[in-house]
């Protein structure tokens, strides 16, 4: 058996091109080889985009497609997202096994897996929090003063509920401009009416870690989104969380020892508050095992996704990389993986 380049490398010409917002570039593959075999991981927005995809020649029996979702994915949106697949094999007159066998669904929570094995029978269903793809050694615990009781990590929008934190006091907001439209769950919000104690905004990766680790507690208050990168950047930062419960996935890594799950209201988010801070006085909550535990818990999510790139491996009498280094060198030359997870892919045509 010839061993080919392990994952992540792309050797020779790229077999697809990749179109958004009128740029195009070589489509990004976790691993491909001079044979032709593909490993492409698309995330969320590409999963909308199947008569593109199959009119490319990108779905066949070389090609591995993995996707992962940043957003919350319900029962009925699944059905949705499956009767698009179906109609765009139809129209395609390809076989719709070819499907079954090529596409991996990587979902945030457990809620999410058994709905997608529900909605879509036969297909490969996952358990991986995409959170798992940030950097840890960027996001790390530091040697600096607390100055804030509860820090917020979040774009001004209504569905993160900033006013639930207005009675905590000594809350300081991290926040971002946005271009979601402003109505609905993404209308915009006034943060100074939620009465925070500090707010900055557009702050570069390594200010935030700064402020986050100014701060005693993390807090996420939305009801759904998805993994939640910010969560786990409270965690990997020595943070526990106060949560309100939530769907989309960043309760896969909370524990009592890590985080309290209020009720949406904001007498109880400043009792968790007051509960977590007594909890890191009287040592029952500590920030390096907090840290410690939430690593671990991004091994195991990573373990998911490096052992489905070694079973398609071996299932084309691949060779099988070594544990996981293929894949941390790729979190290394970009924390989230975004450009190997082909973000915002509008089009996708042969080479």
């Amino acid at each position: 058996m010839r061993p080919p380049p392990g994952p992540g490398h792309a050797p020779g010409p790229a077999r697809f091109i990749a179109r958004s917002g009128g740029r195009s570039r070589p489509l990004r593959c976790l691993h491909t080889d001079p044979d032709g075999l593909s490993i492409v991981m698309f995330h969320e927005g590409a999963f909308l985009q199947w008569p593109g995809l199959l009119r490319s020649g990108l779905l066949d029996s070389r090609t591995h497609l993995l996707f992962t979702f940043s957003w919350n994915q319900g029962a009925g949106q699944l059905r949705t997202l499956r009767g698009r697949l179906e109609q765009a094999v139809a129209g395609a007159g390809a076989d719709p096994a070819l499907a079954r066998d090529q596409v991996t669904l990587l979902m945030n929570s457990e809620r999410e897996v058994a709905d997608a094995r529900a909605a879509f029978p036969g297909f490969r269903v996952l358990h991986f929090n995409n959170a798992a793809l940030l950097d840890e050694e960027s996001i790390r615990i530091l040697p600096t003063p607390r100055l804030y009781r509860a820090v917020l990590n979040s774009k001004p929008l209504a569905f993160k509920r900033h006013h639930l934190s207005r009675l905590v006091g000594g809350t300081l907001f991290i926040t971002y401009d946005v271009n979601e439209p402003d109505h609905g769950r993404t209308a915009r919000v006034v943060l100074e009416d939620c009465g925070p104690a500090g707010s900055v905004r557009n702050q570069p990766p390594e200010r935030v870690v700064a402020l986050l680790n100014s701060s005693e507690v993390g807090l996420i208050l939305s009801a759904a989104e998805g993994a939640c990168y910010a969560s786990l950047e409270y965690l990997l930062c020595g943070l526990p969380v106060v949560s309100t419960p939530s769907l989309g996935g960043r309760d896969a890594f909370y524990d009592a020892a890590n985080a309290i799950i209020v009720e949406p209201k904001a007498e109880a988010v400043r009792d968790g508050v007051a509960l977590a801070l007594r909890r890191l006085r009287e040592g029952e909550m500590d920030r390096e095992a907090i840290r410690q535990e939430a690593v671990a818990r991004m091994a195991g999510f990573r373990r998911v996704l490096a052992g489905e790139v070694a079973r398609i491996l071996e299932g084309h009498g691949r060779r099988v990389p070594d544990g996981m280094a293929w894949l941390t060198d790729l979190l290394r030359r970009d924390s989230k993986l975004r450009e190997h997870r082909n973000f915002w892919v509008q089009e996708v045509e042969a080479a």
